[in-house]
Parts: structure tokens; sequence; C-alpha cells
């Protein structure tokens, strides 16, 4: 059992050898990527270089932040208002959550997904560009408002 999986016996231990291997061709492929980017032109500043606690720190504000708009584009309103109304929807973000803290803090998902996990206060900027994107939305949503209110009573 145990001792097959050290030896890289079964299918566990091909499955891990099998992300050993792709994880060494992801480095190999970045790392002569910026030797090229060094060579072309020296004693500039490298750019690109692999960052996982920033790749890390993207994907959770790209993930909470398509989360939330999707919760501002559902009224026309002011979205905290009506953020319980929809069971199903608390359901889907729940579940949405839970699948971005899987994804950045399960050993086996964000080693797959190349994420290095991140501390509360990485977490909570990515946090706060989310919600950064969520308060955009509700500013653009002010005028749209005010617009149908004059349409409503030129109506009446």
């Amino acid at each position: 059992g145990e001792h097959a999986v050290q030896r890289g016996r079964g299918p566990v231990g091909r499955a891990l050898r099998r992300q050993a291997r792709r994880r060494a061709q992801l480095l190999v492929q970045h790392h002569g990527r910026l030797l090229a980017a060094a060579a072309a032109a020296p004693g500039a500043p490298l750019r690109g270089v692999w960052d996982p606690d920033g790749d890390a720190m993207s994907y959770c504000a790209i993930h909470l932040a398509e989360i939330l708009s999707l919760m501002t584009f559902r009224t026309d309103e002011l979205f905290l208002w009506h953020f319980l109304s929809n069971k199903v929807f608390l359901v889907l973000f729940v579940f949405n959550v839970s699948a971005l803290m899987v994804f950045v803090y399960l050993p086996m998902a964000s080693e797959d997904l190349l994420l290095a996990p991140l501390v509360p206060a990485r977490l909570a900027i990515s946090l706060c560009f989310a919600l950064l994107i969520a308060t955009i939305n509700e500013i653009v949503k002010v005028p749209y408002r005010r617009k149908i209110a004059e349409e409503n009573e030129e109506r009446r």
C-alpha cells in the first residue's frame, strides 16, 4: 500500500509522477522564456516572472468578481437588499465560494492549477478587488435607475 506509493507504483504513484512531469515541463517552459527575454535585452527588467501568489490572487479576484457581478446583475436596485431573496442563487453562491476555497487551499487541486495557498491578507486584497468590481457595477446602475424613474413618471 503505502510503500508502493513511495516507490511510485500503482495508480496513485503514476498520477504523482505525471503531476511531477507536468510541473517540470511548465517550469522549463517558463524559465526558457525568461532566459530568452534576458538574452534579448540584457539589463532590462524581466517581465512575466512567474509568481504563484500573484496567480492565486488574480484567480481569486476574478472568481469572486464574477460571482459578485452576477449578483449585481440580478436586479436594477441595490443588490444588497435582495441578496437573500433567491434561495437557488444562495446555494450556488455558497457552492462557488466553496469551489474557490478548494481550488486555492486543497493541495490536490491547487497543485494541479499551480496556485499557491493565500495567506488571509492576500485573500482579503483579492476580495477587495472583487468588491470594487461589484461597486462599479452598482455605480453604473445609478443613472440607469434615474432614467427608468423618469420614464415611469412620464407614463403616469
